[in-house]
């Protein structure tokens, strides 16, 4: 099996190979691996003492607009509007933001108040349970080394290579991707609407 030695946000390739466990774990540089582990277990931590998990959705929608925004010389040559696509993708950021500074704003108060500890439940459960799944099913990294957004997506790079009976498929795609982030848009903003 191929050995990789995992660092923060990168991969760094051993170039050797191993056959069995007891060489695998002869040649695994244990500090390499000590430090992301601690990095993890602190993120974690972290993360369970927060009011609201710290997902990052503004930063997920900047990711796929941008990685959207990369496909629009191939969707113009295939023929395929990306403009829903990438209005759907502002409204996700906009209710992003203003389920973020909400969450801020409640997570920061002080008190008693089970009005609120009950709004940031939902919160959490939105987040966690409807919203973050989906967004992953949108943007994913493929192997650690290439990020691609929107997967169904991908062979709009390639136009000149692009069969006119996938062009369907794809329309259908960018079509299902909108309609995904603006319901999930929908769910932030009904979300942060209970809160008020």
């Amino acid at each position: 099996m191929p050995v990789l030695q995992r660092l923060p946000g990168w991969y760094r390739p051993v170039t050797n190979y191993h056959d069995n466990l007891t060489d695998l774990v002869d040649t695994v540089d244990r500090e390499t691996f000590r430090r992301p582990i601690e990095a993890l277990a602190l993120l974690l931590h972290h993360a369970a003492n927060e009011p609201v998990v710290p997902l990052d959705f503004t930063g997920s929608a900047a990711f796929i607009r941008d990685e959207a925004a990369g496909l629009a010389e191939g969707a113009r040559a295939a023929g395929l509007d990306l403009a829903p696509l990438l209005a759907a993708t502002e409204a996700f950021a906009d209710a992003a933001r203003g389920f973020h500074t909400l969450n801020d704003r409640l997570g920061a108060a002080t008190g008693a108040d089970p009005a609120r500890d009950a709004y940031l439940a939902l919160a959490n459960r939105v987040a966690c349970d409807t919203v973050a799944p989906r967004l992953d099913t949108l943007s994913y990294d493929t192997d650690g080394v290439m990020p691609i957004a929107l997967p169904a997506l991908a062979s709009l790079k390639y136009p000149d290579r692009l069969p006119d009976e996938f062009r369907h498929d794809i329309a259908a795609a960018l079509g299902g991707a909108a309609d995904t982030l603006n319901g999930l848009a929908r769910a932030l903003r009904d979300t942060a609407l209970l809160a008020r």
